[in-house]
């Protein structure tokens, strides 16, 4: 009687196991190079692609940790400075332990990752400790860009998140294929505002391009024009006229992608003037210095909303069922 040997899984066509294997995530293809030397060798060999949803790197005096969510599973390694070592971890596994300086492991790591990445990047969050790392913050920065630059095309992300890095890291927006940016964050974390005035970050296609945009601890010191194309915003600018909001109100009630903006601003221009500039207010707090208007939009189905406070003014599009019904639109 003869016997017969079940099927394996590495009996597959390659064609058809490396598409499988393109969809399992990071996590499940360093499991499956445990479950056999044919399947190890099968991975090593041909480097399936893999789905990146979000990537996060955070980058600190003497470590660089990497989250990587990948098919909805989460990896984390973390690359440490040891002296005279580098040691990397993940979960409570020692991965790699050597003399190779922790920012050039950190970029073998991301160089495996990007390099197989499969189709757009959810989210791409880079976070950098300016106040304790500057130097290693420009090394960061120059690997990684050359990096970039190394893997072939126009990085695709659908939104990427700068937290900490400062204005030398903008320059990563325009590795960023600009197709595919939706959304800009822009934050740092410490109390004082760090000001913007270069508009050379908002010549790039991928600034011109998003749709959203959110900054926190930046103001910037450029004509207020340059954030109207935005579906989403939130900045801090440093001074805004009256003009300047009426330009605002002209073009989102005559838009038909604008969603909201939140404008903060250091210096208000004859703000004495906004009821004759903008008309009668719908409210007026003169104790706190707050007005709102509403204001027709060229879609007779909704209306534009201001608000104007001390610190800030909110545009939003709203349904025109939503407008009191005392409303006399100006």
């Amino acid at each position: 009687m003869s016997s017969t040997t079940s099927p394996s899984l590495i009996d597959m066509p390659d064609l058809a196991l490396k598409e499988i294997f393109g969809h399992v995530g990071w996590k499940s293809l360093n499991t499956l190079r445990l479950v056999s030397k044919d399947l190890c060798n099968f991975i090593d060999i041909v480097k399936p692609k893999i789905r990146i949803d979000s990537l996060r790197i955070k980058l600190t005096p003497k470590s660089v940790q990497i989250e990587l969510n990948s098919s909805l599973q989460k990896s984390k390694v973390e690359i440490h400075d040891n002296g005279n070592s580098t040691f990397a971890v993940s979960g409570t596994k020692k991965i790699c332990q050597g003399s190779t300086p922790f920012l050039s492991v950190t970029m073998e790591i991301l160089e495996t990752l990007l390099s197989r990445q499969n189709g757009l990047i959810g989210k791409l969050q880079l976070e950098i400790d300016d106040k304790y790392t500057k130097g290693t913050n420009r090394e960061f920065l120059e690997k990684f860009l050359k990096l970039l630059e190394s893997i072939g095309p126009s990085l695709r992300v659908r939104e990427i998140d700068l937290e900490g890095s400062g204005p030398q890291a903008f320059q990563l927006l325009a590795r960023l294929d600009s197709k595919f940016l939706k959304k800009i964050s822009i934050s740092r974390a410490f109390m004082k505002l760090e000001e913007i005035r270069d508009t050379e970050l908002m010549m790039l296609e991928q600034w011109k391009s998003a749709e959203q945009i959110r900054t926190f601890g930046y103001y910037f010191s450029v004509p207020i024009q340059e954030f109207f194309h935005f579906g989403i915003a939130e900045f801090h600018i440093t001074e805004v006229s009256g003009d300047e909001l009426a330009y605002l109100k002209e073009k989102y009630s005559n838009s038909t992608n604008f969603k909201s903006s939140t404008i903060h601003y250091s210096h208000l221009k004859d703000s004495k003037d906004l009821d004759q500039i903008l008309g009668e207010p719908f409210e007026n707090n003169v104790e706190f210095n707050e007005k709102t208007w509403y204001f027709k939009c060229a879609d007779p189905d909704f209306a534009l909303f201001l608000f104007f406070g001390r610190i800030l003014f909110r545009f939003v599009r709203v349904p025109i069922s939503k407008v009191p019904k005392e409303v006399s639109f100006n």
